[in-house]
């Protein structure tokens, strides 16, 4: 990407398409996607159903815990019957359709985290994408529905937990948006977040909507003024880090430089990632990506209200029919 980009500053058009054809051929990553986009090739994502019928789970009743995963979900109990799936993990390296049987039971049922992590496994093993499973869709909603575009928010939950409700970073950020519960008590107003009103943020409603709220909080904020990118590096290093970067940042009005400007590498790849993740998001919600868009034109992209995002997605279906 990065050299397809320096041909043609150095007035070298003809290696322009050589490169942006290699580095289209990652077509799950930032650079790849910005590289099929500005090629006019399709994102070439696998949309399409995975799982296979009841024979498919059939090495999965033929051992302990798998028949005890599928006898706890028949009971409900969900949460039991991951642990169980989990625990089958050291034999499903080894054994292909173990994994595929576990991949199929952890989609169907709604367990989002164990899905990507064995879509990742099983990508690994035999080099086919699972993007069904690498980018669950499940259905959650932030308790006061959608203010940000819903893409974006899946992206950073994908990136965040990986759809994990329960986790907690070493920092003591929790739920599905690795929300700090200081911030949860900021931006909704309500102190309990500091004590034990904490483990609320593990509810998957509630800490979607405290992550949209910090998220249109950052929008406004005097270092971010409604830029994307700059958003998302506020919300994994903080704005206070993100003001105090700004002076230094050498991009010369390139976003490309100015994400390479920032001198935290954790925080680098995750604005790449929440960009690459919200990209995949909408082509499987059927949405526009104006990120996308913008980046291919050289642009920083604007950071979008659900709003805006759909009326454009409306705009798109009118002018395509």
């Amino acid at each position: 990407f990065w050299t397809a980009r320096a041909a043609v500053r150095a007035r070298r058009p003809q290696h322009y398409v050589p490169w942006m054809l290699l580095a289209s051929q990652e077509p799950r990553t930032f650079h790849g996607l910005l590289a099929r986009r500005s090629l006019g090739l399709a994102p070439g994502f696998a949309w399409h159903g995975e799982a296979g019928g009841d024979g498919a789970v059939a090495a999965l009743v033929e051992t302990g815990g798998g028949w005890r995963a599928l006898a706890l979900l028949q009971i409900g109990q969900p949460a039991r019957a991951e642990a169980e799936l989990r625990a089958l993990w050291p034999a499903a390296r080894g054994n292909a359709a173990l994994l595929g049987a576990m991949l199929t039971v952890a989609s169907r049922a709604g367990m989002t985290n164990l899905g990507a992590q064995l879509a990742g496994l099983a990508q690994g093993a035999d080099g086919r994408p699972r993007d069904l499973a690498r980018f669950p869709l499940p259905r959650l909603r932030p308790a006061q529905g959608f203010r940000v575009d819903p893409a974006l928010l899946y992206a950073l939950a994908r990136q965040e937990s990986n759809f994990d409700p329960a986790a907690i970073s070493r920092a003591g950020a929790r739920g599905l948006l690795q929300v700090m519960p200081s911030t949860a008590a900021y931006v909704a107003n309500d102190p309990s977040f500091r004590g034990e009103g904490a483990a609320r943020l593990h509810d998957p409603a509630l800490s979607l909507e405290i992550g949209q709220r910090y998220m249109l909080y950052l929008a406004n904020h005097e270092a971010v003024r409604g830029d994307l990118i700059r958003l998302l590096a506020a919300y994994n290093a903080g704005p206070g880090n993100l003001a105090r970067w700004l002076p230094a940042a050498e991009h010369r009005d390139d976003p490309f430089l100015f994400i390479e400007s920032i001198p935290i590498e954790e925080t680098r790849q995750h604005v790449q990632r929440v960009l690459a993740y919200s990209w995949i998001y909408a082509s499987r919600l059927g949405l526009p990506s104006p990120s996308l868009e913008a980046l291919v034109r050289g642009d920083f992209p604007r950071f979008l209200g659900a709003e805006e995002v759909l009326a454009q997605g409306a705009r798109r279906s009118v002018a395509l029919q």
